[in-house]
């Protein structure tokens, strides 16, 4: 559905493929994928190119693309299973941008350095630049052909002198639609919001420090007719960026909704104590000792405990009554993990644990006991600790797996209901 939040939670081996469209607020975030997220050490391709310095296998090992270069080049060239991500950015203003980007580096653009602003749009050698007009059309929607990527620079050259077509627009709106992720320049700091809500990583404390930002003049203190004619360059541009920019904020307000929804639930456990036939997600539970939570093919929310053997839960249980805590155990990397698991009541009491394997789905279900004698220990949430015997990688189970995290068990839906209950038994 277009404008749907996709859900990936990034995992160590994910790669990551950053198209960064000039003049975008690229400069700093591709410094925050390296420094902050620390998504792995990167394969800059800053220029088409430079495509030809890399052999094509070299494509899939990097855990980390990112530069100058069209989305269906590297779409060829990556692993099948790659995570997309770029920024757009108003298109007058980009453009605008990148007209004092060249007169500030003569070495690359000589002919066209000095040049007033006004004459600069009128020059038909400079503004026929595939960066210059129609430039995030062109990087997301052009289709090269090539069989090795030494010949991509020469497919490159005879794409740019030609104009951007409605072909490569509609190409250029699929790309979008499938990317995990589609920031705006203009909402530099909500992107970041979404992009870790999106993949899982760590939020950015404070505000970003921005990179590569030059002093020039505003698309509203330009000429009438600078601004028709970037206008006229920009056509297909400006259409594509009110569509990313729809894209963005359908994204921006369904994770809103979805963390409102999970605050409100989070806000009416805690207000009227777990006891009665009450179900709930891993992923709506204070929680520490887990990896970020990920999604079975039907969209149901799991964790995996790891990297340390013990993995905690913090539940406002009704601390009047015996309860009996369900924890829907979805998958283990060996069943030993299961078997010799042991269930920790604030610290200090060992849990009776009662396991139930569930034919149909090969789950299992741990039937936690928590007396209220046990619950007393603690002001407000009950912890419960699950201490797995050890933790393996899963390519100790299949060696071609190139997960290299430390996984116990992967918990689903928790249940909480009063000892003796049907359900309970």
């Amino acid at each position: 559905m277009p404008g749907q939040l996709p859900s990936i939670q990034t995992r160590p081996d994910d790669q990551v493929v950053f198209v960064h469209i000039p003049k975008t607020a690229g400069t700093t975030f591709a410094a925050l994928l390296v420094g902050h997220f620390q998504v792995g050490r990167p394969m800059q391709v800053s220029l088409m190119r430079q495509f030809e310095n890399f052999a094509p296998e070299e494509f899939k090992k990097h855990p980390l693309i990112m530069g100058h270069f069209n989305y269906n080049v590297a779409r060829q060239l990556v692993s099948d299973n790659a995570i997309f991500i770029t920024f757009l950015r108003d298109p007058i203003e980009r453009t605008i941008s990148n007209f004092y980007q060249i007169q500030n580096h003569p070495e690359a653009w000589s002919k066209g350095v000095g040049s007033a602003i006004e004459d600069f749009f009128e020059n038909p050698v400079f503004v026929r630049q595939p960066t210059l007009y129609n430039t995030q059309t062109r990087m997301l929607g052009s289709l090269l052909t090539f069989d090795h990527p030494s010949e991509i620079m020469d497919a490159a050259r005879e794409l740019n002198q030609t104009d951007v077509t409605t072909e490569e627009f509609d190409r250029a709106k699929s790309a979008l639609e499938s990317m995990a992720f589609v920031g705006l320049t203009e909402y530099f700091d909500e992107s970041m919001d979404l992009l870790c809500y999106t993949t899982g990583w760590k939020p950015i404390p404070g505000e970003v420090e921005k990179r590569n930002v030059g002093r020039r003049q505003k698309a509203d203190t330009l000429p009438q007719q600078v601004l028709e004619r970037i206008y006229e360059l920009n056509e297909f541009d400006l259409e594509l960026y009110d569509f990313g920019h729809n894209l963005f904020r359908q994204r921006l307000r369904e994770m809103t909704r979805t963390l409102v929804q999970n605050n409100f639930e989070a806000v009416k456990v805690i207000t009227n104590p777990l006891s009665d036939q009450f179900e709930t997600a891993i992923a709506t539970v204070e929680r520490e000792g887990w990896h970020p939570v990920e999604h079975t093919d039907d969209g149901q929310p799991f964790c995996w405990s790891g990297p340390e053997n013990e993995a905690s839960l913090w539940l406002p249980l009704d601390k009047t009554k015996d309860l009996v805590v369900q924890v829907n155990v979805l998958n283990a990397m060996a069943a030993r993990q299961v078997d010799r698991l042991d269930v920790w009541i604030n610290d200090e009491h060992k849990a009776d644990v009662d396991r139930q394997t569930k034919k149909k789905t090969a789950s299992t279900v741990l039937k936690i006991t928590v007396p209220q004698t046990a619950m007393q220990d603690m002001a407000h949430s009950t912890k419960l600790t699950l201490k797995v015997p050890e933790m393996l990688q899963p390519r100790q189970i299949l060696k071609k797996n190139p997960d290299e995290r430390l996984l116990g068990v992967a918990v689903g839906d928790i249940r909480v209901m009063p000892v003796g209950s049907t359900s309970a038994r």
